[in-house]
């Protein structure tokens, strides 16, 4: 009998114990909850490219364009005929004159054309202040007055005339200063072999020719293309 009662009061002693509370956790201290200020985008850095340089026109020389504009016309030959073949009608016909004419001022304005096209090519627009058409007599006595010379100098154009027919002569493109009264020209219209000024001939040919009188033949001046090259 004790030892029941002892084991009731056991049961009652551990039944009676009041529960522990769980420990409280202790708060963490709250952050700044301020937001963060935007990330900075630096800025690409302005790259400014040096202007771009204009053509310089005193660096094409005006010689050596008249000589590469010449290489397409130096084996120019007659061959259909008086005056005649595909690129001669061409020539003639591109500058008002028609199929068959004397071609000597005609080949002399497609060479200028050619050369104003050689220079846009090269970034430089310039015109040459000649007058137009297939006269060489009216060439001459239209081209302005500062232009013109009497010696031979390179890069100019040479004109002769007829004595005995001065409504009529020839033209070529003056390449040498003269030496021993000489100089070299390319002409149109022309002929080879032979000492005379021959205003209609068989084709295109270098010649060498003389500033004295050639038989009726007498220059009469040359005019200066530099001069007559205008910048645009």
């Amino acid at each position: 009998m004790a030892f029941f009662n002892w084991l009731a009061s056991v049961f009652k002693s551990a039944f009676s114990k009041k529960e522990i509370a769980a420990p409280i956790p202790t708060p963490k201290p709250v952050q700044d909850t301020k937001p963060s200020e935007p990330s900075v985008v630096k800025p690409e850095p302005v790259v400014v490219l040096p202007p771009i340089a204009k053509p310089d026109p005193t660096k094409i020389n005006l010689l050596d364009a008249i000589k590469v504009c010449i290489k397409p016309y130096e084996n120019l030959r007659e061959v259909n005929g008086k005056n005649r073949s595909a690129l001669i009608d061409k020539i003639i016909t591109s500058h008002g004159g028609s199929l068959g004419s004397a071609y000597c001022c005609y080949g002399v304005q497609q060479l200028l054309d050619d050369v104003e096209t050689y220079y846009a090519n090269h970034g430089v627009k310039i015109k040459f202040d000649i007058p137009p058409g297939g006269s060489t007599q009216a060439l001459w006595a239209k081209a302005k007055a500062e232009y013109k010379f009497i010696n031979a100098k390179p890069a100019s154009l040479v004109v002769w005339r007829h004595l005995k027919s001065p409504g009529t002569g020839h033209i070529g493109t003056c390449l040498s200063f003269a030496d021993a009264g000489e100089f070299k020209t390319f002409e149109f219209n022309t002929s080879a072999g032979s000492a005379a000024v021959v205003r209609d001939g068989e084709g295109a040919y270098y010649r060498t020719r003389q500033l004295k009188d050639v038989g009726d033949m007498h220059i009469l001046g040359f005019i200066d293309l530099e001069k007559a090259m205008k910048y645009l």
